[in-house]
């Protein structure tokens, strides 16, 4: 079962937050939280909504 919306879009701000603090691996951010398939794809949505200009693939 997918998280909830409010949990997706915390994750999210929070993993932009440390990409703009200088941590430089999105994968590594998004690794960090445990996130199932789903849910790791719902989040990177929900960072690319937020800050298009981070590299999701990197």
């Amino acid at each position: 079962m997918a998280m909830a919306p409010y949990k997706v879009r915390i994750i999210a701000r929070a993993a932009v937050i440390r990409y703009n603090a200088g941590e430089e691996q999105v994968n590594a951010i998004l690794d960090s939280y445990n996130l199932t398939q789903e849910d790791r794809g719902l989040v990177a949505a929900q960072i690319a909504a937020y800050a298009p200009e981070i590299p999701l693939n990197g």
